[in-house]
């Protein structure tokens, strides 16, 4: 078992998860450590940073680690922390733990997807786990959206705003980044719940599009804008997307017409009741399969996104939506990953958009040692495109291994990432491999 394979189980124990030869990477494509995680005795900065990052307008980081931090003293090594980097001198970077999970154990177990900043520069995000409702047979809470607040003393206190219920009508186990309006609404999904009802046993509903709206007394109101049943996908893992005219753009990672996922639409007339329309029907061949992130709008309005299976050789796909002028959408694979896996494995994670509208990712596995790598996909005047492996992670995991979140771009279009496993400090768990770094590619 790869050890991102494990790390997926433990973030995400109720989901099932089911070419153009790249060229060698560039000398001139440079990774830089940023910040090597259980640096500190028994992990309290934090350990295991699968998650993504989000820069402020400053040009610091935020995102969150699964472990470590000093929460949960009886739990060793924590339950994982919110955590800064703030750039400084000579290209140094600094990090400060915001918030240790889990003081409370009902707090959140298992953060998941990037934190999402407000205007005001509180956080937003979601735990798998956690809150003051169990959920049978696990015996923790259904999942949580919480706020982090930095108060007058410069430290951060959390705030729930909901907790998913064990009924499951509300949604349960949210699981991606939430998406923010301008008026402050906050937008996720859950892997499970609803009120729609699948087959092949998921006696928890098939997964829920959901919307947390503020009140000026402070209380947070959940709305399920959609629930899926299985034909029209199930498992939406993935962050969501607006257009330009407010409609809602995600996928699921199984259902459908198959067991292969769906790249979906939602739309609403009144903003009170939202209705699907199905972009893509993945059917897990040459198209791909398994959409496991969310999708990202281009400059041109088409959606990029990837599959972690399929494609023309198996190990998954980089693909492009586009809208035609009867409305219709069609998909074209930009990329299919190799099974030699020289050109990346398995994408877990989507693609950030350059203004050249160049696409760039991670896989999860493949490249040189088969840890994992991070690549460019750019469009040639004769309409193909075109891969270059920027970083190819190393056997020996110092430089990182397997990373399973996406990249984002700095204003020279610098790459930031992380892995949640690799560094050169030793692995708190006994695998050997380190607690994950964070990591800058300039290409």
């Amino acid at each position: 078992m790869h050890d991102t394979q494990r790390l997926f189980l433990w973030a995400a124990a109720s989901t099932i998860v089911f070419g153009l030869l790249a060229t060698p990477a560039s000398a001139a494509s440079k990774e830089n450590i940023l910040y090597s995680f259980c640096s500190l005795s028994n992990c309290a900065d934090g350990s295991v940073p699968a998650g993504g990052l989000t820069f402020d307008a400053s040009g610091h980081l935020y995102a969150m680690t699964y472990y470590g931090g000093d929460g949960c003293p009886n739990d060793e090594p924590g339950c994982g922390t919110a955590y800064e980097l703030t750039p400084g001198a000579n290209g140094s970077w600094t990090e400060t733990v915001l918030y240790n999970f889990c003081e409370d154990a009902k707090q959140c177990i298992y953060q998941h997807g990037n934190l999402t900043l407000d205007a005001s520069g509180n956080l937003y995000g979601t735990a798998f786990w956690g809150g003051a409702s169990a959920c049978a047979p696990e015996g923790v809470g259904c999942g949580v959206v919480f706020q982090l607040k930095r108060g007058t003393n410069g430290r951060y206190q959390q705030k729930i705003l909901h907790n998913f219920q064990p009924n499951g009508k509300d949604g349960i186990y949210p699981s991606d980044t939430l998406l923010i309006d301008a008026a402050g609404n906050l937008y996720g999904t859950t892997s499970e719940g609803g009120t729609g009802s699948c087959s092949d046993g998921y006696e928890n509903g098939c997964g829920t599009v959901f919307e947390l709206t503020p009140s000026p007394n402070g209380e947070w109101t959940e709305k399920v804008l959609y629930s899926f049943s299985g034909t029209d996908g199930y498992h939406p893992n993935g962050s969501l997307v607006f257009d330009t005219a407010g409609n809602l753009y995600g996928t699921t990672q199984i259902g459908g017409s198959g067991r292969w996922g769906v790249a979906f639409e939602l739309t609403s007339k009144d903003g009170k009741q939202w209705e699907e329309n199905i972009l893509h029907d993945f059917k897990g061949t040459t198209d791909g399969g398994e959409p496991q992130a969310g999708l990202t709008v281009g400059a041109d309005g088409s959606f990029y996104g990837t599959t972690v299976y399929g494609g023309a050789y198996g190990p998954g796909t980089v693909f492009r939506l586009t809208r035609n002028n009867k409305g219709d959408w069609a998909e074209r694979v930009l990329h299919s990953f190799q099974g030699n896996g020289k050109d990346g494995s398995n994408p877990w994670a989507g693609v950030a958009v350059s203004k050249a509208g160049n696409l760039y990712g991670t896989t999860a596995y493949g490249g040189t040692d088969d840890r994992g790598t991070v690549f460019e996909l750019t469009a040639g005047t004769d309409g193909k495109w075109g891969e270059k492996v920027l970083h190819s992670f190393q056997n020996n995991g110092e430089d990182g291994t397997e990373p399973t979140a996406g990249v984002v771009l700095d204003a020279e279009e610098n790459l930031y990432g992380t892995t949640g496993f690799g560094g050169p400090y030793p692995d708190c768990y006994g695998g050997g491999l380190g607690c994950g770094i964070v990591f800058e590619i300039i290409p």
